[in-house]
């Protein structure tokens, strides 16, 4: 049987579904809370670690974008770039 050969880019991927997939859940925690009227600050403690955690999936994904498009040897490359300043500004 021939070995399996699972890519960096392949990773990354699992590693950010992962992610999505802990905030979902969290989410899906703080739905319970709020049906049970649990105390605020509770809930609110909770809704900060899920921004932070979206935050972290975000980041991750920028940080991606922006090497690869300062790898680029093309003409598009500062356009690329652009792009890429645009969108951590829009996140920001």
């Amino acid at each position: 049987m021939a070995a399996v050969v699972v890519t960096k880019d392949q990773r990354r991927v699992e590693d950010l579904v992962n992610r999505m997939k802990r905030i979902e859940g969290q989410a899906r925690g703080v739905q319970r809370m709020l049906e049970s009227q649990r105390d605020c600050e509770e809930i609110v403690l909770q809704l900060a670690a899920m921004r932070a955690a979206l935050s972290k999936v975000a980041m991750a994904l920028m940080s991606d974008h922006f090497r690869e498009c300062v790898a680029k040897e093309s003409p598009e490359r500062e356009q690329a770039l652009e792009r890429a300043a645009r969108m951590f500004l829009r996140f920001s």
